[in-house]
């Protein structure tokens, strides 16, 4: 018989393999979660003809959403004081909970301040809410890593258990060969 601490390499790079594995795996989820966080974000909600006060820093961004799958069509917005930057969008449909919003405008902030948002709709009331703005490129990024994380992490531990797996059998074996027979 064998002394398994004479065979190397050691078990323990099989817990170094699912060790990676799993790490590979949470930086999937992370990723993933980080680049949905926006959509994940509170809706601060209002209606047509009510002012709705946003604290924004310099250049952040946020979106107005309209109730529905229809796009804000009609709607009219206006913003005070001056700084808030207001820029038609569409196509853009998001699902919270079972409500759906349709993105309508994209806002930007100029400086840093208090801003006043109203918005008004001939076609009667509507309900409307400012969230985070969805990025296209941090959600594909998220999805490109939450695939390739846990797959690098897989490709990583199944190299290295083939590789210990079969440097463990070749060491048994010359070792077997090296060993006198008994008797």
């Amino acid at each position: 018989m064998t002394e398994q601490s004479t065979i190397r390499p050691r078990r323990l790079w099989y817990g170094i393999a699912i060790a990676v594995l799993v790490v590979g795996i949470a930086a999937g989820i992370g990723a993933f979660l980080f680049a949905l966080r926006p959509a994940l974000g509170d809706l601060q909600r209002f209606e047509t003809g009510q002012t709705v006060r946003l604290s924004l820093s310099a250049g952040q961004r946020r979106t107005l959403y309209v109730s529905g799958d229809t796009a804000g069509g009609d709607l009219r917005c206006t913003a005070s004081p001056a700084g808030l930057s207001l820029s038609e969008t569409s196509g853009l449909t998001m699902s919270q909970g079972d409500e759906s919003w349709s993105a309508a405008y994209q806002l930007r902030a100029d400086r840093t301040g208090s801003y006043r948002l109203t918005c008004t709709s001939p076609a009667g009331r509507k309900e409307l809410a400012v969230g985070a703005t969805l990025s296209g490129p941090r959600l594909v990024g998220g999805i490109v890593a939450a695939v390739a994380c846990p797959c690098g992490g897989l490709l990583f531990a199944g190299i290295v258990c083939l590789v210990v797996a079969l440097r463990r059998h070749a060491r048994r074996r010359a070792l077997r060969e090296a060993t006198p027979p008994a008797g």
